[in-house]
């Protein structure tokens, strides 16, 4: 995607309601955690956030990096469960 696509993606969260799917690493923090627009299907495009964090052990961030990537159908399936 290009960075005119990614700007448009961001812009376009900031004005909608937005649906995220937070993966966990082994420890049960906030890995990766996917945003994208409501509306947004199944191969879509949406951002993503990388967290790292200090140590194993810790909670506390050490840094994150923001990219982009897909919608998929993983995670539009645990977001319809909880609009059952």
């Amino acid at each position: 995607m290009s960075e005119a696509n990614g700007k448009e993606l961001y812009k376009t969260q900031s004005l909608e309601h937005v649906k995220q799917f937070v993966e966990l690493d082994g420890q049960g923090r906030s890995f990766k955690v996917y945003t994208c627009g409501l509306q947004t299907p199944v191969g879509g495009p949406c951002s993503v956030t990388i967290y790292g964090y200090i140590n194993v052990n810790s909670t506390a961030i050490d840094g994150r990096v923001e990219t982009q990537g897909v919608w998929t159908q993983i995670h539009q399936d645990k977001i319809d469960l909880l609009l059952v």
